[in-house]
């Protein structure tokens, strides 16, 4: 038996006034085993307000981190908890890093949360590594699973084994809950993108329990993408948001197979999907914005077929709960639903495949039958290789705890900004994709306007006069670019550039970097652009963002460890 943890008790207070500062990091030693360390390996001169975990057996930069998920404050220790995908070294198996910041902006590496031969483990001992993969992390406010306040992780696991207490016991022998005889030990292993989850009485807590939501991949297109769970709760029930390879699906929890009551009965049921794009839907991220509207994005990433990375297409949505999400648009202020069948959709997707069969990614507008089916989704990112990007709402516990308790004033303060995180952050420079030291925390802030009517998406970093710190930001209107505005790496230029269609309209902005960077994959232009739109141009020591906050779009780009820059006329920096 598994011996239960006395239960700490979450608090869950008024929301902290926050505000990015000037950070110096330092891998606490902690968090690992050995007796001398060294940090001065040439890896860590990091962006600033940006993290890369060490290697939590040797604590040197031989490690890697990508894919940071849900982001949850505890009011009692008055810290955020964060967790991302993390090995030591190169190879595989991946688990999970935990990480704690009291700002958004400094983060201590903690324990290594979830991982091989602790909370999982190979099937039968096979040769190839098994490993955790993208996920999200709930907290259970009313106790409809677990005891009040527990902690719920549900993260998309390969072929793997679910353990507990340190791998000393398999949870299939004997199940912790109500003590309840378990017969099947396959009920405790997953296939190919099934779903495992752990739980715990707390942030920073460890494991009680574990096990299995989903045994095995639920996508039927024969592509066997199915992956990276985003779990939301509505004023009906909790549901998580999965990638299916061309399209978000959603699917109701309705119990983890921990209780007596509940044998026999399905654990999820699929309740709708949204199609996204032909090829390459992975991290879905699904976030409450308002009383019944939400942000729904996805990561567009063109790797499978060795194109240039861009991620981070998104929508407005109402739940409904028989229809699931049903993206919406705005007209004056208002928010009217798209009638579905006018949206793009998988099946009209395979008839466009087939009038363009050697096409990667379809183009809807050479398709005659299909071309004005309407595209919901906005591109937020572009430029370089890179990772996902996930959204969250920090405060997204006590943002629930105020719906629940009906207080509109305390609501409509937990919903007030959003955090993205884009995965490309790139300091430890080298091509090898393994050799990434992947940290994220790059942040950019997403949050209402002054009207409340539309979205901006700007840096998350507090922005001052400018300092020799390796960080420059620049503040331009779109009419800045008409002529090219240049920025200077190394001596080398990186020029951005508006231009526009013969007739003077439908404006883009392009670039051309000719610093060399060694990256095969780039885009070569952004989104729309007009005269007046407000432009944040923000260099961070390896990194470069370009953000059209009037258009809501950036486009982020990884340049060589060690960059230098000289610096334009009315440079600031990050504080």
């Amino acid at each position: 038996m598994i011996q239960k943890i006395v239960k700490r008790k979450t608090m869950l207070k008024g929301l902290l006034s926050l505000s990015a500062a000037s950070i110096v990091i330092a891998a606490p030693l902690s968090v690992v085993s050995c007796e001398k360390i060294s940090y001065n390996d040439g890896f860590f001169d990091r962006p600033v307000n940006w993290y890369s975990p060490f290697n939590s057996k040797t604590g040197s930069s031989d490690a890697f981190a990508n894919d940071a998920c849900s982001i949850l404050w505890d009011e009692e220790q008055e810290l955020f908890y964060s967790w991302m995908l993390f090995r030591d070294g190169k190879g595989f198996p991946s688990g999970w890093i935990e990480m704690t910041s009291p700002d958004l902006n400094t983060w201590t590496q903690g324990k290594y949360r979830v991982k091989h031969g602790s909370e999982f483990e190979n099937i039968n001992n096979q040769k190839n590594q098994t490993s955790a993969l993208g996920g999200s992390v709930w907290v259970d406010t009313k106790g409809q699973f677990f005891d009040q306040g527990d902690v719920v992780f549900v993260i998309s696991m390969q072929p793997s084994k679910i353990l507990t207490n340190n791998g000393s016991e398999e949870i299939g022998k004997e199940s912790n809950i109500e003590s309840k005889k378990v017969t099947t030990k396959n009920d405790y292993t997953t296939d190919e993108s099934g779903i495992a989850y752990f739980v715990s009485h707390g942030l920073g807590q460890d494991f009680y329990t574990s096990g299995v939501l989903s045994k095995e991949c639920l996508n039927k297109d024969g592509t066997l993408d199915w992956r990276d769970t985003a779990v939301f709760e509505t004023d009906d029930g909790v549901y998580f948001a999965i990638s299916a390879h061309d399209r978000l699906e959603f699917w109701k929890i309705n119990h983890f197979g921990n209780k007596p009551k509940n044998e026999g009965t399905e654990k999820i049921t699929k309740v709708s999907e949204l199609f996204v794009r032909n090829i390459g839907v992975e991290v879905p991220n699904v976030v409450r914005v308002d009383n019944n509207l939400w942000y729904v994005s996805a990561s567009v990433q063109d790797n499978p077929f060795g194109g240039p990375f861009q991620s981070a297409w998104w929508t407005l949505c109402e739940w409904d709960k028989k229809d699931g999400f049903i993206p919406v648009y705005n007209v004056n202020g208002k928010y009217e639903r798209y009638d579905m069948n006018k949206l793009q959709n998988r099946q009209a997707a395979y008839e466009v495949k087939k009038e363009q069969p050697h096409a990667k990614v379809i183009d809807w507008s050479k398709s005659e039958k299909y071309k004005d089916l309407i595209n919901p989704w906005t591109p937020n990112e572009y430029g370089t290789e890179g990772y996902a990007q996930r959204v969250v709402n920090p405060y997204q516990t006590q943002l629930q705890k105020a719906i629940d308790a009906k207080k509109a004033e305390e609501t409509i303060k937990y919903d007030e900004f959003l955090i993205a995180r884009s995965m490309t952050s790139n300091w430890a420079y080298n091509t090898d994709i393994w050799s990434w030291k992947g940290g994220t925390y790059g942040s950019e802030r997403i949050q209402w306007n002054k009207d409340r009517t539309a979205l901006e998406f700007l840096p998350n970093d507090k922005i001052a006069g400018y300092s020799d710190n390796g960080t420059a930001v620049y503040y331009l209107k779109g009419e800045n670019l008409e002529e090219g505005y240049t920025l200077k790496f190394d001596g080398k230029n990186f020029t951005f550039k508006l231009e526009f269609d013969e007739n003077k309209k439908n404006g883009k902005v392009t670039w051309n970097n000719q610093l060399n960077t060694g990256l095969k994959k780039w885009t070569n232009q952004g989104g729309p652009t007009e005269q007046s739109d407000e432009i944040i141009i923000v260099w961070n020591k390896s990194t470069l963002t370009f953000y059209n906050r009037t258009k809501n779009w950036n486009a982020h780009f990884m340049l060589p460890q060690g960059t230098t820059h000289t610096k334009n006329e009315n440079a600031k920096s990050i504080v």
